[in-house]
């Protein structure tokens, strides 16, 4: 990170809106200071986007990136007017 910037935010935001300048137009992913939201209504469309943001920002940068599959497409239920 650059560290000692006081406008570090607008310089990641206007990094990762480089980074990602084409999903953002065609409305696939939607970026706001550090979280990238990607919206479909398709799992697998979903996953292809995931895995396309995943690939340019560790190509661009040097971050590495590790997603357990357990932690996408974690189903809430509600039970008793309570999210479990």
């Amino acid at each position: 990170m650059f560290f000692g910037l006081t406008n570090l935010s607008a310089i990641f935001q206007a990094m990762i809106n480089d980074i990602l300048r084409d999903l953002i137009n065609t409305g696939d992913v939607v970026v706001f200071m550090d979280n990238v939201l990607v919206g479909t209504e398709e799992e697998e469309k979903h996953n292809q986007i995931v895995e396309k943001v995943l690939r340019r920002i560790v190509s661009a940068t040097d971050c590495r990136a590790s997603i357990k599959p357990t932690a996408l497409f974690r189903v809430r239920r509600e039970l008793n007017g309570v999210l479990a």
